[in-house]
């Protein structure tokens, strides 16, 4: 069994993430929305050429194989804040909150599930294996933001906005420069 500076701590990384991790997907559906609309002849002109790779966000979403917490845990979790936030056995719990609880079970996610469980008194043990299976799990979903922070999208968004950077987006994108420039010409209305 571990310290309950341990548990405080893992508790509190786990805080941190899941507001950098709704932070970031805000900010990442406004990028994808600003970057689209920016660079809509560019994806008009992929389209037609058949090049539109989507692999991009594949890559980002399936690179590495998810870290798994123990199962029995997992469901321990689930089932002392099912009691306290199921609709059907406490009408007044938040509706939110429980379906909070219910996508981090299906999802595997102790660390929400250990957030809601410290929320709501739910006693829970961690021992060193579980903390670092929790830790790993908080490692990949950082890695994983950093690496859409990598993606065309946002170095378009995040920066001056201007030609040059645009180019290498183009570029990024394996468009020609010269083909699309024709392409455009072609294309009056689109642009």
């Amino acid at each position: 069994m571990v310290d309950k500076r341990n548990i405080r701590k893992i508790i509190l990384k786990s805080e941190i993430t899941l507001l950098e991790e709704e932070d970031f997907n805000e900010q990442d559906e406004i990028y994808h929305s600003e970057f689209n609309k920016e660079f809509a002849a560019e994806m008009a002109y992929l389209m037609e050429q058949k090049k539109l790779n989507e692999k991009e966000e594949e890559e980002v979403e399936n690179e590495e194989a998810e870290i798994q917490v123990e199962n029995e845990f997992l469901k321990g979790l689930h089932r002392g804040l099912a009691r306290l936030l199921h609709p059907d056995l406490n009408p007044g719990a938040p509706d939110d909150d429980f379906k909070k609880m219910q996508s981090a079970y299906e999802e595997g996610d102790a660390a929400i599930l250990i957030i809601l469980a410290n929320t709501y008194n739910v006693s829970f043990d961690l021992d060193e294996a579980k903390i670092e299976k929790i830790e790993e799990k908080l490692h990949q979903k950082q890695q994983r933001m950093n690496k859409k922070r990598n993606t065309c999208r946002w170095v378009w968004c995040s920066s001056s906005k201007n030609d040059t950077i645009k180019s290498m987006v183009r570029a990024s994108l394996g468009i020609d420069e010269q083909a699309f420039q024709e392409w455009l010409k072609k294309n009056s209305d689109i642009s």
